[in-house]
């Protein structure tokens, strides 16, 4: 099987991934409220999605008193890998951004530019510009 479409080992889902990224708002905040205002939403519906995520994930991730909320041992422990992740991916969508990497399936376009990009990139316009023309179809759906 494919690494790629392999998802049986997979704890989280689409809609998990949305809890983590409330999850990290409110740690970095330690704040529902402060939270609730960077996500727009309400203070109760990020506490809504910290339960649920709480609940699927079996951890309790904050200790909440009143009008205060703060991380468990737990929390911290996968807030740090969350922030870890997420500017581990930020960063290499800036380098591919940076290396001037597009990726676009468009017969037309492609029909249309591979000689422009081509010749620009064989007559010294851009040397640092680099093109790959690949034709792939996925029949796998």
């Amino acid at each position: 099987m494919e690494p790629l479409r392999d998802t049986r080992n997979r704890l989280l889902n689409g809609w998990q991934l949305s809890k983590l990224y409330t999850f990290e708002v409110a740690a970095r905040h330690q704040s529902f409220a402060l939270a609730a205002d960077e996500l727009s939403l309400s203070p109760s519906a990020v506490s809504h999605r910290i339960n649920q995520l709480e609940a699927e994930l079996g951890i309790q991730l904050f200790v909440r008193s009143h009008r205060k909320v703060e991380l468990t041992h737990e929390g911290k422990r996968v807030f740090w890998a969350l922030k870890s992740s997420l500017d581990t991916l930020n960063q290499e969508i800036l380098d591919i951004k940076k290396s001037g990497t597009v990726r676009h399936a468009d017969r037309v376009f492609t029909s249309l530019y591979r000689p422009v990009l081509a010749g620009a990139c064989a007559g010294g316009l851009y040397p640092s510009l680099s093109v790959n023309f690949s034709h792939y179809a996925d029949r796998q759906r």
